[in-house]
């Protein structure tokens, strides 16, 4: 979609409130981030611009309304990374931060960087994504309680916590059951018999690469390892940093499910086993040679998706 040629409306989103721009007028105006103000106002939208184009920063839950009503209507939408846009408006010299500014600012970028519109994924994506992300978000309180835990000595917080990580993992389990029975559905048992034949991929980490990074199989091995975040950049502008490779961004839900893959890669399979050795036999810092194997293992993916083949070891 040529979006310089859109009537394209950014959109700076709060839970409250949207605050929207429209790009080839500045025209400036504020809505309540309720399902039903949205989509009375987008259907009017779309009568008065007939090439509309919505163009929102990643807000987490905030702009999941916005999305599902867009979608609903067949009003394409872009989720762009926030850092992006601020990358952006500090590049045009726009240093002030409020509501209307940051939607003045995104219908500006996307006027000026061609952006795509973003796919809804199914409702079986969306369930995975919730359970996987839910999942993590117990897990990382249960770690929370029990360094809480090693901190007290007073007898009814030790009885409280040891209670509360007791529940916790009841509960981790139930949903890391969920997360199994749904990656085995029809729409996703085929990706995850393909990652589960990859010595290092469990059920969990085969299950959030699904959830979280549907382009697996689809694009090149520089693209995906790039969209992870394991692809080194060069930083050779200076002359302090001349040689050395850095990665950067990248989707971090997805990396760390990539680090627990690729820890028990270099232990249980060869191929990857191998290459860790080499490096580590070359000199190379453990973490450097740790990156360097979960770049190869997300690459081994993606191509065993891409071709729909089985994992060959060597």
């Amino acid at each position: 979609m040529n979006t310089t040629e859109s009537d394209v409306i950014g959109i700076d989103v709060s839970k409250a409130h949207l605050d929207c721009c429209i790009g080839r007028d500045n025209r400036s105006f504020q809505i309540n981030n309720s399902a039903q103000v949205v989509k009375a106002k987008m259907l009017k939208l779309q009568e008065e611009l007939p090439r509309l184009f919505l163009v929102v920063e990643s807000t987490g839950k905030y702009h999941a309304t916005l999305f599902r009503v867009a979608t609903e209507l067949s009003i394409p939408i872009a989720i762009v990374n926030p850092k992006r846009i601020r990358d952006f408006a500090k590049g045009v010299g726009q240093l002030a931060k409020t509501d209307r500014i940051d939607a003045r600012i995104i219908a500006r970028y996307a006027l000026t960087v061609e952006t795509a519109p973003t796919s809804a994924p199914s409702k079986e994506l969306e369930a995975l994504r919730t359970l996987v992300t839910r999942r993590t978000d117990i897990v990382r309180m249960i770690t929370q309680e029990q360094n809480r835990l090693g901190d007290i000595h007073d007898k009814l917080l030790i009885g409280s916590l040891k209670r509360h990580i007791k529940w916790l993992r009841k509960e981790c389990e139930a949903l890391e059951a969920e997360i199994k029975a749904l990656s085995r559905s029809a729409e996703f048992s085929s990706k995850l018999s393909l990652l589960r034949g990859f010595k290092g991929v469990g059920d969990l980490s085969a299950a959030a690469l699904i959830a979280f990074l549907p382009e697996l199989g689809t694009l090149s091995k520089s693209a995906i390892a790039a969209l992870v975040g394991v692809a080194p950049f060069a930083d050779d502008s200076g002359t302090s940093c001349r040689g050395k490779r850095r990665i950067w961004g990248g989707r971090c839900t997805v990396r760390s499910a990539l680090y627990m893959c690729a820890l028990t890669a270099i232990r249980c399979n060869p191929n990857i086993k191998s290459y860790y050795q080499s490096l580590r036999a070359r000199g190379k810092a453990a973490k450097v040679a740790l990156v360097a194997a979960m770049r190869k293992t997300i690459i081994i993916l993606n191509a065993m998706l891409r071709d729909q083949a089985q994992f060959q070891p060597i």
